[in-house]
């Protein structure tokens, strides 16, 4: 029943999300079930960085958060991987931070496509936190790729804070 219930809200949320943003509202807090449910209903808001889904979830603007020493693989074979890592620094603890990382995809007409990957979201006690991740370009059934000029950027509690290149080869 709650696979219902929030698959249905995050459709919702795709093209009414003031909507989704007062359910949510008025949800959040009920019960630890009912939390889980919102929080997973939100999944779109949450990746597309909805300013007020994100201060409902405690995810405050990461103004004082910066991406240090950000290293990524210029190139890429196709079947390969591109790695990439990074350091989140901010002036005083980070505190609670949803980490993702988009990747701008060529299609097949040369344009670029963002979709966003989650890489984790946690309370962080400290004034850093090293990351250090890759993403495979070997075949799947979901998603062609194509060879050319993609990008990869860092983003921080919905925003995002620094953006490189790389180029995917045959």
């Amino acid at each position: 029943m709650f696979a219902v219930v929030w698959n249905n809200l995050n459709d919702i949320a795709k093209d009414n999300p003031d909507l989704v943003v007062d359910v949510a509202t008025a949800w959040l807090g009920v019960t630890t079930n009912t939390d889980k449910l919102v929080k997973h209903a939100c999944r779109t808001l949450l990746k597309s960085g909805n300013p007020e889904i994100m201060a409902l979830f405690n995810f405050a603007p990461p103004d004082n958060i910066r991406v240090m020493n950000f290293e990524i693989n210029e190139s890429v074979v196709m079947g390969g991987a591109v790695n990439f890592s990074f350091d989140l620094v901010g002036d005083e603890k980070l505190g609670k931070i949803r980490i993702e990382f988009a990747i701008y995809f060529v299609k097949s007409n040369k344009t670029l496509s963002r979709k966003v990957f989650k890489v984790s979201e946690a309370e962080i006690d400290s004034s850093n936190k090293s990351v250090k991740k890759r993403f495979s370009f070997a075949p799947i059934s979901t998603r062609k790729y194509y060879p050319g000029k993609h990008a990869l950027s860092i983003i921080v509690n919905g925003v995002e804070l620094n953006k490189r290149c790389f180029v995917l080869d045959k």
